[in-house]
């Protein structure tokens, strides 16, 4: 309470003071780029000396409160819409998926329903040979082989030694071994 008496007193001083040669200049300033002509000269020296007292005030600070709440509800409700969006596309697509899914299943179902029924029993117990996934370096793609074949082809090669990927150091260099020793050699020989 004692600092709210204080300020009261502080503001009731700035009434009485007179304006400033800046607060002066500054009302004719503002009166040059704006084009307002009634600018109060004392409202201008009020204004300058009081600003940061007012952002600082509780009045002030209660109004920057409520924005900000209002702030961060309307962020939530954007939020839960944005969530509500992507659930219902994901749902679509999931329908989506499953309509695909049951118009395939339908497609497959009438090809087979169509197709003639064979009397020969030996080639339909035999099932089909499945082409071979893999292709070798080198080798052309002409025909696709069973798969005993390729297990056959696979059993007669040795098994290939694997690549390594890594890149090889060079080999260091050979030290050069020191010259021979001549068997006559003596200290005189230093000379």
């Amino acid at each position: 309470m004692a600092e709210a008496e204080e300020n009261t007193e502080r503001f009731t001083k700035l009434v009485d003071k007179d304006p400033s040669d800046l607060h002066e200049r500054f009302a004719e300033w503002i009166a040059d780029k704006t084009g307002y002509e009634d600018v109060d000269v004392k409202s201008v020296q009020m204004a300058c000396a009081l600003r940061i007292e007012f952002q600082k005030s509780p009045e002030n600070q209660e109004v920057l409160a409520e924005k900000r709440a209002a702030a961060e509800e309307a962020e939530a409700k954007r939020e839960e819409k944005r969530e509500a969006r992507e659930v219902k596309k994901r749902e679509e697509a999931e329908a989506k998926a499953k309509k695909a899914a049951t118009a395939t299943a339908k497609k497959a179902a009438a090809k087979k329903a169509a197709e003639p029924v064979e009397d020969d029993e030996d080639e339909a117990e035999e099932p089909p040979a499945k082409p071979v996934s893999r292709r070798r370096r080198g080798a052309a793609t002409a025909k696709a082989k069973p798969v005993v074949e390729e297990a056959e082809e696979e059993a007669e090669e040795p098994a290939a030694k694997p690549v390594s990927r890594r890149r090889r150091r060079p080999a260091p260099a050979a030290k050069a071994k020191p010259a021979p020793v001549e068997d006559d050699f003596d200290e005189d020989d230093l000379g």
